[in-house]
């Protein structure tokens, strides 16, 4: 019975595993849940929803993951790890590496989905120094 519990176990496991790596290249997690991650879908923008997922899309040729911490300030501020669903339009957003700025977007709401925009160049930038 044990042997079966393993074996159903590492097969659960193995699904997820490969379920996961078809969307998005690799995940790392950060505090509270949050990651950063770039989707397949080519999109240049950051997804946020209220489980604390945070993902930034690019080129192809730039899958690669990293983590950030991020911090939102302005008004509708919320604190690191509750999400911006509460947040209201045009709300700063300021992406943070050890607690120092680097680059601030603007919040925007569209078909329900919230998310952060900001211009490609900056945060190729940021992504190129997050590399090294």
């Amino acid at each position: 019975m044990r042997i079966l519990v393993k074996y159903a176990s590492i097969i659960i496991l193995l699904f997820l595993i490969l379920s996961c790596s078809r969307r998005f290249e690799k995940t790392y997690e950060v505090r509270k849940g949050i990651q950063l991650f770039y989707s397949n879908d080519g999109e240049k923008k950051l997804l946020i929803d209220n489980s604390g997922l945070v993902s930034i899309t690019a080129s192809s040729e730039d899958m690669k993951s990293m983590c950030i911490t991020f911090g939102v300030t302005g008004n509708g501020a919320v604190k690191l790890g509750k999400g911006l669903l509460e947040c209201k339009e045009g709300t700063k957003v300021s992406i943070e590496i050890n607690g120092k700025e680097e680059l601030s977007m603007s919040y925007k709401a569209s078909m329900g989905k919230p998310y952060i925009t900001g211009p490609y160049d900056e945060l190729k930038k940021l992504v190129d120094k997050m590399k090294k």
